[in-house]
């Protein structure tokens, strides 16, 4: 096997837990996998428990710090199950694209939501918080887009707070409508707030 295979195989290790488990497996039976001859995966497999393992954590750990960025307030109310959360949902999903770190992200936030978010989120507030930065990501990853959503109070400064970790954080204030819209991916995205002076019970 040339460098550049060894390399595109290794790429794939670092990123999918999964693989490596597979290639514990095949290199102990004698399997071929991968593309790698026996030799060359008993060699790798020596490796997965020490080299391979560390740098694919610290690849995690690195996409993790893009996510904070991306949705720092969700981040922030995930406190310390962040790590474990993120490490469950991209053990098996490299990033890949231009708009690879806000795919990320965008993905990350729907594994959210479609875990039980009443066992992340306990509170509406912190739901209404993963809904706001969510829409945020998917309207920067969409070239054209129009999106209006209700929160029953001030969302924004809500997740400002949230992201500086300040101590007395509150959600409240005005109920409001949040527009997102983008003419075409030329253009940024243009946001609004409205107060409607009548509100849904």
């Amino acid at each position: 096997m040339g460098l550049e295979e060894q390399q595109a195989a290794l790429a794939k290790l670092y990123t999918s837990n999964s693989l490596r488990e597979q290639l514990a497996s095949s290199a102990l039976k004698g399997d071929f996998y991968l593309g790698l001859c026996q030799s060359e995966q008993i060699k790798l497999y020596t490796l997965i428990n020490t080299d391979i393992k560390i740098f694919a954590l610290s690849l995690l750990r690195k996409r993790l710090g893009v996510i904070k960025k991306i949705l720092p307030a969700t981040c922030a109310l995930l406190a310390e199950n962040l790590s474990s959360l993120f490490q469950a949902f991209a053990a098996d999903k490299p990033t890949t694209g231009v708009k690879r770190h806000l795919i990320d992200a965008s993905n990350f936030a729907n594994y959210l939501t479609q875990r039980n978010p009443n066992q992340i989120f306990g509170l509406d507030e912190h739901k209404a918080v993963l809904e706001y930065e969510k829409t945020w990501v998917n309207s920067e990853l969409s070239p054209l887009v129009l999106k209006v959503k209700c929160f029953k109070h001030d969302i924004s400064k809500y997740t400002t707070q949230l992201e500086r970790q300040e101590p007395n954080r509150v959600y409240y204030g005005k109920p409001r409508l949040c527009i997102w819209l983008r003419l075409s991916s030329s253009h940024r995205v243009f946001y609004w707030e409205l107060f409607p002076r009548f509100w849904p019970k």
